[in-house]
């Protein structure tokens, strides 16, 4: 059994893959990698260094076409490094943590964007090898 667990966030995603009792971490942040809390942990978790600037166009409709393009490009680093840690035949379990109503990062409807755009790609992908119910 392999347990995946992912908790979302705008800018600092993490996952979880629990495999043959080995855990598996990753956090696609934001974060530089000057960064101190990244320096004391990246030799327990795999970084993904993130960028997003789409709030930098100043055309509205550009913006949101950035944004979603942005989105797509990190949702599939996550589809990526779970597909490269896992056998897509094992039995496997996904936990996704809720929403947070209090994010200080942007407006809720951009988390609401990337966690559909990152479970469509997970149920497309999983679904085609297991029942996702």
């Amino acid at each position: 059994m392999i347990f995946i667990g992912i908790d979302i966030s705008k800018i600092s995603t993490a996952l979880c893959i629990e495999k043959d009792n080995n855990n598996i971490f990753y956090s696609y942040s934001t974060k530089k990698s000057n960064n101190i809390w990244v320096k004391n942990t990246e030799k327990y978790i795999n970084y993904r260094n993130i960028n997003y600037d789409y709030d930098k166009e100043n055309d509205y409709s550009k913006s949101e076409i950035l944004k979603i393009k942005q989105f797509d490009n990190v949702s599939n680093l996550i589809i990526n490094d779970i597909l490269d840690n896992i056998n897509i035949l094992d039995n496997i379990q996904i936990g996704i943590e809720g929403y947070s109503y209090n994010s200080k990062r942007g407006p809720i409807i951009d988390i609401v964007e990337f966690s559909t755009l990152l479970k469509h790609k997970l149920l497309k992908i999983m679904n085609k090898y297991s029942n996702i119910q």
